[in-house]
């Protein structure tokens, strides 16, 4: 389960930042993130990564864990960047899909 939560919590992190972005954003919503808005989403993306990190050190210690990190985070970045570019209106769904996954995930560790 602990590999699960990787993965969904460095997709939710990473949708998070991107959505916090004015250019993702234009192209999923066609319109600017409010200031608020924005800082909530970069903090969310933060606490993903972070989230993700502790996960994959817990699991492996710190000499695989940081190598299982990087390679979560190439796999979900790669996923979330051809989904922006193919499906950029599905991407907040298939954040929230990862969220509740990552917390299923939690609940189960």
């Amino acid at each position: 389960m602990a590999t699960l939560f990787v993965f969904a919590s460095s997709y939710g992190g990473f949708a998070a930042l991107s959505l916090s972005m004015s250019r993702y954003r234009q192209h999923v919503w066609r319109r600017a993130p409010a200031s608020g808005t924005r800082f909530a989403l970069r903090g969310l993306g933060s606490l993903g990564l972070a989230l993700a990190l502790w996960a994959s050190v817990a699991q492996c210690r710190w000499a695989l864990g940081l190598v299982w990190w990087a390679a979560a985070l190439t796999v979900t970045s790669l996923a979330l960047a051809l989904a922006i570019t193919y499906q950029p209106r599905r991407v907040p769904f298939s954040a929230a899909l990862a969220w509740l996954l990552a917390g299923a995930a939690a609940a189960l560790l």
